[in-house]
């Protein structure tokens, strides 16, 4: 009985060889990553169901019902430093109906 449990603690031994130092490297891999963070989404004008039929709220020639001030922060959420001459173009931020 002893003989098959060394042979498994050996087996196991070895896995725990080749997985760790597997684990550890695709942990400390450089990563270059841009991440997005909302600070705050304040509503700042707001057509109320009472009076929405009196008041009409355009933006280039389109009607609005809500406006927000959304303040976002772009953050690193890579492990390396992140350059201008990492991009190809300009980030562009755009709402999503």
């Amino acid at each position: 009985m002893s003989f098959s449990i060394e042979i498994l603690l050996g087996c196991l031994a070895v896995i725990a060889a080749i997985t760790v130092p597997l684990i550890i490297y695709f942990l400390q891999k450089s990563k270059k990553r841009l991440a997005y963070e909302i600070v705050s989404n304040t509503q700042l004008v707001g057509v109320k169901s009472e009076v929405q039929n009196k008041i009409k709220i355009y933006y280039e020639n389109k009607l609005v019902e809500n406006v927000h001030l959304l303040l976002i922060r772009i953050i690193n959420n890579g492990n390396q430093s992140i350059s201008i001459g990492d991009f190809a173009k300009r980030i562009d931020i755009r709402a999503c109906p």
